[in-house]
């Protein structure tokens, strides 16, 4: 069984964990095997349990000579016997001559990940001198020949702990970014989570939807000796993009760790698609062709290695090394490239370069890209029917990227519609003066009206008093080159909104109370999301269509960013989101949701308490606890979510009621580790505060766990204050969040689900900062 299905297959193939002691090998197998749901195999337990015996205690009972032998024969029976569904951690059976080959052969249906680390972290860990740290890493290089992806692990304090004890009992400060980055990087090896997204995933969701689906994509070009610079400015990776272009400069002769060190940094810093490329060979035609072919090939081979979501491949290197190349790719797209760096006049004209498409396209590349330098503006042009006749094609027709360099070639980098390459807005160099900026790419389109400006608006019934939804999305708007408008629109009468959701330049809603359930009624096209939830806090337009297109999801994700005439609406939902993400990224390991245990509680019963139920339930919680000051309300979202569930077989789920603030926690059942708070904590229409706070019976929880109060204002509630001083005073690790994390974080999915680009995260995340200070 091929293991690129392994996180969707029923039986899936095992993943093994290699590398070297103190690499953070079996934190990183834990942190997997909860992501995975799958059972953790643990080579110095595995072998307690086969001996009767520690590995020092069988070193002290048989010697160091028996104990090798020993390890490497349980090492694989380990392997041979726990074939699927399970994160094995290898341990050091790996080091073994015998067991890299079994792996060897092992890896071509199982995924074989090398974990490495910066020596120097590992030495100062394990206290080794220079001897022993220099033996240790010569050894450990020898990994890469048995393993098929790798990964680097940035230094996490948490990742010391070596007893599954202690790794369980971490607080979720320490792991939470090991444990971000690996889940990450497992749903490039295995697939995403399907139960986290539609199924099939929406259109409007562009973090789901393929970057060359998106119109006009573009690619940060960063080159691997910037990167390595001291003052490179890691917030420049995010400048209204859809991807990382990672430029591997081989004139300078990196070794594949930091390559392999330096994506790990970029996926940290921004969770965006890398496109990886190898750059500074310029011709492979000359005596020395040979030997450049294997150096490009193996720098080439460490992007798939290492998960790059596009790896660009030369495609003039020899026939069978490319096609070689080629059926290693895995889940990574291959981009058929071609440049000509000194092009004859009108080759955009020519049979030729056709026929570098075809060539690609015949061997198996998933997209081509074809670029040369401009020698004048007419190039540009002949660019545009370069176009028109790969559209004439006959299917399956392959995404094209391509452009014109040099100063002559701009335009036609404005009017490329995928993975365009740009560079920050900042004095680094742009190369040859060929590249523009993400702003300057996307207000050409403005410019020449092929996109145009719309307006936005914030809806309900007392939004005036907030600033932070306007100054996220403005502040958007300007970091991506966007000429839209954010605006508030306070009203207490849903028929109000008629008079600005008829205008063509209408671009979208954020619909905040008391509109969230009751406009359900006047959705014609409804998420996945938002019909489970009951409740839209996202209103898109739905535009006329020349053709039969009209209510056509697809095309209507196509129109966002144009204005045209108004003909229904799109809602959708993404309070759930930023619940699900605050929830997921502050769990700790040991309070990580296991369906049949995890408790969870949810205070209210209005159209954000909806999205809560929601959210814990793609988390995977099964045990869902509502209070409301009006259970009748609660009842009747206990009953809407429990007949959702019941007619999907595979996310069943109990959602019950807690009628009084009275009643004790449910016997028989495990404290709540995760509390959401939908409920207003100002003063509403007159009436004093809620002031709410939970009966010391329902929390309960050992070992603490995630409390969200989703309002803010007042932003310290007397939820989390109550919280804060229970975790002093317990010194149990309970962590709150508070609404505006939640905020800011829903603020981005909508962001996307309006425009179909990728929000600057920070920059949104910034204008709350920058409000709270002030």
């Amino acid at each position: 069984m091929s293991h690129q299905t392994c996180a969707l297959s029923s039986k899936s193939p095992s993943i093994v964990l290699i590398g070297s002691r103190g690499c953070g090998k079996r934190t990183l197998a834990f942190i997997g095997a909860l992501h995975l749901r799958k059972r953790l195999v643990v080579a110095d337990r595995y072998f307690e349990t086969v001996t009767s015996l520690s590995r020092i205690e069988y070193l002290q009972k048989y010697g160091e000579s028996a104990l090798q032998q020993r390890t490497v024969e349980v090492v694989l029976s380990m392997l041979r016997e726990n074939d699927t569904d399970c994160v094995i951690e290898c341990g050091l059976g790996s080091l073994s001559t015998e067991v890299q080959r079994f792996l060897t052969q092992y890896k071509a249906t199982h995924p074989v990940i090398y974990i490495m680390r910066h020596f120097g972290d590992i030495k100062k860990l394990l206290k080794l001198d220079e001897s022993n740290a220099k033996r240790l890493e010569e050894t450990d290089s020898k990994h890469r020949s048995c393993s098929d992806f790798e990964y680097y692990n940035i230094f996490d304090p948490g990742a010391r702990s070596q007893s599954m004890s202690e790794i369980a009992s971490s607080s979720p400060q320490h792991l939470k970014q090991a444990r971000v980055d690996f889940c990450h990087f497992l749903n490039l090896v295995c697939g995403p989570d399907i139960d986290f997204i539609s199924n099939p995933p929406s259109p409007f969701e562009v973090a789901f939807e393929p970057v060359e689906n998106r119109p006009f994509s573009y690619a940060l070009a960063i080159k691997l000796s910037e990167l390595c610079h001291e003052t490179f400015d890691h917030n420049l990776l995010e400048a209204g993009i859809d991807a990382i272009r990672l430029l591997v400069d081989t004139n300078e002769g990196y070794s594949l760790e930091l390559i392999t060190e330096h994506i790990a940094f970029i996926r940290r810093t921004i969770q965006l698609p890398i496109v990886y490329e190898v750059i500074g060979f310029d011709t492979f035609q000359h005596e020395e062709s040979a030997a450049l072919q294997n150096d490009y090939v193996q720098l080439v081979h460490h992007g798939i290695r290492n998960c790059a979501e596009y790896v660009v491949v030369n495609i003039d290197i020899e026939e069978p090394i490319l096609r070689g190349l080629i059926s290693q790719k895995r889940r990574t797209k291959i981009v058929g490239s071609f440049h000509d760096q000194d092009p004859a006049q009108h080759s955009w004209h020519t049979q030729p370069r056709l026929d570098k498409y075809r060539h690609a396209q015949n061997l198996g590349c998933d997209l081509v890209q074809l670029t040369q330098v401009a020698t004048s503006r007419d190039d540009n042009e002949e660019l545009v029917a370069f176009f028109c006749s790969i559209s004439l094609l006959s299917d399956p027709r392959l995404p094209l990227i391509a452009y014109n360099l040099g100063p002559l070639g701009k335009s036609s980098m404005v009017f490329n519609k995928i993975l365009t390459p740009v560079r920050p807005a900042t004095p680094l160099s742009d190369f040859d003066g060929s590249f523009i900026t993400a702003q300057t790419a996307m207000k050409g389109l403005f410019a020449t009206f092929v996109l145009d400006p719309l307006k936005f608006y914030h809806v309900g019934a007392s939004v005036s008093w907030s600033p932070f939804p306007p100054a996220m999305h403005t502040a958007a708007y300007q970091a991506c080159g966007l000429e839209h408008s954010y605006q508030i629109f306070e009203t207490h009468c849903l028929e109000n909104i008629e008079t600005i959701i008829r205008d063509p330049n209408f671009g979208g809603a954020s619909v905040s109370l008391p509109f969230k359930t009751s406009i359900m009624s006047s959705i014609d096209i409804q998420s996945h999301h938002a019909k489970a939830i009951g409740a839209i806090n996202t209103l898109l337009p739905l535009r006329e269509s020349p053709g039969n297109e009209s209510f056509s999801a697809e095309y209507q994700a196509s129109q966002r960013n144009r204005a045209g005439r108004v003909i229904g609406w799109y809602g959708d939902n993404t309070d759930w989101l930023g619940i699900f993400e605050c929830v997921h990224r502050n769990l700790s390991p040991r309070n990580a949701i296991q369906p049949s245990k995890t408790t969870a509680l949810v205070i209210g019963a209005g159209g954000v308490a909806r999205a809560a139920v929601y959210a814990l339930i793609k988390l995977g919680c099964r045990k869902i606890f509502i209070f409301n000051r009006t259970s009748q309300h609660a009842n009747q979202m206990a009953e809407h979510f429990n007949s959702w569930a019941r007619s999907l077989s595979s996310n069943s789920a109990t959602v019950s009621v807690i009628g009084s603030i009275d009643d004790p926690w449910p016997s028989g059942l495990q404290p709540a580790t995760i509390i959401v708070s939908c409920i207003p904590a100002h003063s509403i229409d007159g009436q004093p505060p809620a002031n709410f706070t939970l009966p010391e019976s329902w929390i309960q929880s050992k070992s603490g766990g995630v409390v969200a109060d989703l309002a803010y204002r007042p932003l310290e509630t007397p939820l989390l204050k109550q919280i804060r001083h229970l975790r002093a005073t317990t010194k149990i690790p309970w962590i709150t969040i508070d609404g505006l994390e939640m905020l800011a974080i829903q603020a981005i999915h909508q962001f996307e689900l309006m425009t179909g680009r990728r929000a600057p995260r920070a920059v949104m995340k910034s204008q709350i900062t920058r409000f709270m200070i002030e």
